[in-house]
């Protein structure tokens, strides 16, 4: 997933909303502001905001063209490349 100003978009270019999330604390490392970092084995889909200390956590999103669902349900929808 790439970041752009004024949204969220997969790889492919397709825009997703993000609908439900929060900020949190990040005690072990950093991620740049619009980085992604997805954790399967917790069901967590994290943005960098930038602040080396906070990060946003998604909750609740909505692909385009498709119904609002959790993050968890997104991530295991997920197909990835290479090692996991």
């Amino acid at each position: 997933m790439n970041y752009r100003l004024y949204g969220v978009y997969t790889k492919e270019g397709e825009p997703f909303k993000i609908l439900k999330g929060g900020m949190i604390t990040l005690a072990d490392y950093h991620l740049f502001p619009g980085e992604v970092y997805i954790c399967r084995q917790d069901s967590m889909l994290i943005i960098g905001t930038g602040d080396p200390h906070h990060a946003y956590i998604v909750d609740e999103l909505q692909p385009a063209g498709k119904k609002r669902m959790d993050a968890k349900t997104f991530i295991n929808g997920l197909h990835f490349e290479g090692k996991e």
